[in-house]
């Protein structure tokens, strides 16, 4: 949940695009995908960083380049690729932790 703080780590920004905050329910797969397109505009079938930093620019939120970056790395089940496969990002978004 966001702290009120500057800053915005990483769990109260999945909170943030799964719409967790302030609601105990399970998001469905379907809520899920919406969010993944949100993200994969051009229809590809995974999010790679210049997707994240669109959307944090929309959002207006301030992550660096290295942090999203690093967000995205975390995300991937396979680090080398630097891309989020729909599969990894319903994984992380109904993680209760951030790996």
């Amino acid at each position: 949940m966001w702290d009120g703080n500057a800053s915005l780590d990483f769990e109260e920004f999945l909170d943030l695009m799964s719409g967790k905050e302030g609601k105990e329910e399970k998001d469905t797969k379907e809520e899920i995908d919406k969010i993944f397109r949100l993200f994969d505009t051009e229809g590809k079938g995974y999010i790679e960083v210049k997707d994240v930093q669109k959307v944090c620019k929309e959002l207006g939120e301030r992550l660096t380049n290295e942090e999203i970056t690093e967000i995205v790395r975390r995300a991937c089940q396979d680090e080398s690729k630097g891309e989020i496969t729909q599969e990894d990002f319903y994984i992380v978004m109904t993680k209760k932790t951030f790996p």
